[in-house]
């Protein structure tokens, strides 16, 4: 039996600074404990399988292992990763109760292919015992029972057999199809649209949101400043016409906005004229802070100018969007 140890990171459990649940929950394995999980293949495109995990609650549960390798395909739709994750899930984290700093221990039986896993708290008389084992395996790979540095008691449980039934099928395959669904592919552009000579340039939303901070120099369009200097932070790549409309990954479709101002175009409060210049709502009490914005106009810096709102997107969320 080999065994597994991962100290949870807060990217990894959802936090985004202190804030906590504010986006999917993983476990990164590093490329030294590959070989602990079923073969992934780099010649299919996200890999992915699913393991029994067995918990001391007497649980049987299924997670997502999935390895995202674009690195090896220049020409799909997602963010050139090549790393494997571990999805976790609500029993997962709720047995094992599981959060930012707590550590992940997994045990696999060879003959068998079962996982058992279990957790050591900060609180563990073993914690610290459990970090020192924690950096060994992130860099030297699983470690072996019988190589085992310390004794835990919890390492000796048997393993049982693959023969139950998971007991969380169902959301094991719903998590597979949300991620499939998240999927950004790259679309068609409107025909006369400039944009359309990069559609085998862009084919990821990470490439396109580049793009879109590139020609608008990290700085909110419709603001003309950043909060930082030569940074996107507190700043989104808004779509004109949106992905499930048709609206494809080109920078003639995107506007680099405020979080807040982005939040005002999506809802339609306001949207743009023939000429790229903001128009607000009749909704909008003329007071409101949003008005100071109204006529101006978005446009890229000037080697980037070909790639301006295109017309027939901006059309599109004007007559779908907008709340005249």
């Amino acid at each position: 039996m080999s065994v597994f140890a991962k100290k949870l990171l807060s990217q990894e459990s959802g936090y985004s600074g202190d804030k906590p649940n504010q986006r999917g929950k993983y476990v990164l394995v590093s490329q030294a404990n590959l070989r602990f999980f079923p073969f992934l293949s780099s010649t299919t495109l996200n890999d992915a399988k699913v393991i029994n995990i067995f918990l001391d609650s007497g649980r049987n549960i299924g997670v997502n292992v999935v390895y995202h390798n674009a690195k090896y395909f220049p020409q799909s739709h997602d963010r050139a990763h090549n790393e494997v994750r571990i999805y976790r899930n609500t029993i997962l984290d709720a047995d094992l109760n599981l959060d930012r700093g707590v550590i992940l221990v997994m045990i696999k039986t060879e003959k068998t292919g079962s996982y058992r896993a279990f957790s050591v708290q900060t609180e563990d008389p073993l914690f610290q015992d459990w970090e020192g084992v924690v950096k060994r395996i992130q860099t030297g790979g699983p470690i072996e029972l019988n190589e085992f540095p310390f004794s835990d008691a919890r390492l000796s449980r048997p393993s049982q057999s693959l023969e139950e039934q998971m007991d969380n099928q169902l959301e094991v395959v719903q998590d597979a199809i949300d991620r499939y669904s998240r999927q950004r592919r790259q679309q068609t552009g409107l025909e006369d649209d400039p944009g359309k000579i990069l559609e085998f340039v862009i084919n990821s939303q990470q490439a396109y949101a580049d793009w879109i901070r590139q020609i608008y120099q990290f700085k909110c369009a419709v603001r003309g400043v950043s909060l930082v200097d030569s940074s996107h932070v507190g700043l989104d790549a808004c779509h004109i016409m949106g992905h499930a409309e048709g609206g494809p990954l080109l920078p003639t479709n995107g506007i680099l906005m405020s979080k807040d101002i982005h939040a005002c175009f999506d809802r339609g409060l306001i949207s743009l004229d023939t000429e790229n210049r903001i128009i607000v709502s009749s909704r909008i009490n003329s007071s409101s802070e949003l008005y100071k914005y109204n006529r101006v106009k978005i446009e890229p810096i000037a080697q980037y100018r070909m790639f301006a709102p295109f017309s027939g997107y901006v059309e599109h969320h004007r007559t779908t969007r907008f709340e005249q």
